[in-house]
């Protein structure tokens, strides 16, 4: 077991630059999935959405971690508060995945859920010309799924979180143990995750802000930004694998995820250390 926290902190950037690699072949994969020559136009578009989504996501996902991983390594304490926001983003990609598994009953419901958030970026922009173009471009699911968007000049966030019947649902919703069991078996030991909701809650507060979550003495915070990005990449990866890839954890993410747990054990040491001196 490793005992330097400098040493600690080395491998486990390495093992985030890792779960990079394995990030970027899912986004391969997701890109070169074949479909049937068969394929009804309906299902086209309802595939190209779900796929753009996923890909955009785990984009973002994976270049989150890249930054993670490189800034771990800064031995400034103070530096690492500042890094939380960023385990934020993780967890909201990852709810907006659960939902699209426990509250979509099909793709075509996946692809409407896709587009209504879209069009949210249409409307912030104000670019009435995406927000029609986007429409146009699905008109064959929308008349299949009897699924009406109101016009561009009544659309808002309002509408599409009351109104909608599309809206991502919040993460208090979500991040259930029996959810997260169902979905993403948790397979990390460094978190468990029965207090998702409490984490990510705390989480949001230090990215609005609050002034009571800044302590002009840091705490242990480059633990919890390894700990979170961790724990939520391995639930991100086995999700992403079981339900878009139909792989059954396969082999580099069997190999990775053994050898985060490994690592998790001079972690949590060094850990728990710390804490002891600053209690």
């Amino acid at each position: 077991m490793i005992t330097d926290e400098k040493k600690v902190f080395e491998e486990l950037s390495e093992l985030l630059k890792q779960a990079v690699v394995l990030l970027e072949s899912r986004i391969t994969q997701i890109k070169d999935k074949q479909l049937s020559p068969t394929i009804s136009k309906v299902n086209q578009e309802a595939d190209f959405c779900l796929r753009e989504f996923q890909i955009k996501s785990l984009k973002t996902y994976r270049d989150t971690i890249s930054f993670l991983s490189n800034e771990i390594l800064n031995n400034d304490q103070q530096h690492h508060i500042f890094l939380l926001p960023n385990t934020r983003k993780l967890f909201d990609i990852y709810a907006r995945y659960l939902h699209l598994l426990k509250n979509c009953h099909s793709d075509n419901r996946r692809a409407l859920t896709c587009i209504a958030y879209q069009l949210l970026l249409c409307k912030d922009l104000e670019d009435k010309k995406a927000y029609d173009e986007l429409l146009l471009s699905n008109k064959d699911l929308l008349d299949e799924e009897r699924y009406t968007f109101v016009d561009f000049a009544n659309f808002d966030y309002a509408w599409y979180l009351r109104h909608s019947d599309l809206a991502f649902r919040s993460t208090r919703d979500l991040f259930k143990e029996d959810i997260i069991n169902k979905y993403s078996n948790p397979p990390v030991k460094i978190f468990k995750g029965q207090n998702i909701v409490g984490l990510y809650a705390s989480l949001s507060e230090i990215c609005h802000g609050n002034p009571y979550y800044y302590y002009d003495t840091p705490h242990n915070e480059r633990f919890w930004v390894a700990t979170v990005s961790f724990m939520v990449t391995s639930y991100v990866i086995n999700l992403i694998d079981t339900y878009f890839l139909n792989k059954v954890s396969p082999k580099d993410f069997r190999v990775w995820l053994n050898n985060v747990n490994k690592a998790s054990n001079s972690m949590i040491s060094i850990w728990r250390s710390k804490r002891k001196q600053t209690a």
